[in-house]
């Protein structure tokens, strides 16, 4: 047991120092002070640190830590929490089988912090600025903020009534490359007004990126506005079928 527990604590000084990067042209790592020696990928795996470009963790940005959620991990997390079913009405008038309860996802801490890194990882390299509409996206921006080192913007539903009287909360400037993060894109009709209400300002947007693409329109409403859209997760990552 103790040479287990040294070598699960020497293996994660090892990730954190970039040991296993500076090795990478080797085959195995050697550890003879405790009579193992372990593949570079098995140690990862039992760290459950898979490899960054198979596409299926969160492993490509700095935030990482031995223990986050893969994008596996956190489409079957926001599957189990945040996905209903029954009869519903959605914000563009729609009737479906299915409803994603962003707020059950998005008060989640093992689910916001992965979905930081997944934000990271899509942000465009000249990006200034990233912005999130009131309520929903307050979280998704928060965390992806604090991921990508880039300061974000609030955007208010309505324009407040008192003391500054501003629609945005932040600090917008004129030139600003903005990237739109939303919680759950149906039409993309509200994140296309929250992109107006930037744009206003004299920044530009130049993506928009959803946790999750309904899949019934989103991505042609915003593409044909201009904008690059991007999703984390499709309803068909998790699960359901985009007709319902």
């Amino acid at each position: 047991m103790g040479n287990a527990s040294q070598l699960s604590g020497w293996a994660m000084f090892a990730e954190r120092e970039n040991i296993f990067d500076r090795v990478a042209n080797s085959t195995w790592i050697s550890m003879p002070i405790f009579g193992v020696v372990e593949t570079i990928s098995a140690i990862r795996t039992r760290l459950g640190h898979l490899d960054p470009h198979d596409g299926t963790d969160v492993t490509g940005h700095t935030g990482y830590h031995p223990g986050m959620l893969d994008r596996t991990s956190v489409a079957e997390r926001i599957s189990e929490v945040a996905v209903l079913h029954g009869t519903f009405t959605l914000r563009s008038g729609r009737t479906s089988t299915y409803y994603i309860d962003k707020y059950r996802f998005s008060t989640q801490p093992d689910i916001l912090e992965a979905l930081g890194n997944l934000f990271a990882e899509r942000i465009p390299a000249n990006t200034t600025l990233l912005a999130g509409a009131e309520l929903g996206g307050i979280p998704l921006v928060t965390v992806a903020s604090m991921a990508s080192k880039l300061p974000c913007l609030f955007i208010r539903n309505s324009r407040k009534e008192y003391g500054t009287e501003k629609i945005h909360e932040g600090v917008i400037s004129d030139g600003d490359r903005v990237v739109i993060l939303e919680d759950v894109a149906t039409t993309g009709g509200q994140v296309l007004e929250a992109a107006g209400d930037i744009e206003a300002s004299g920044a530009v947007v130049t993506a928009i990126i959803a946790v999750v693409d309904r899949e019934e329109g989103a991505r042609k409403a915003v593409e044909d506005a201009g904008y690059t859209f991007d999703a984390l997760f499709t309803v068909s990552d998790l699960g359901i079928g985009s007709a319902n």
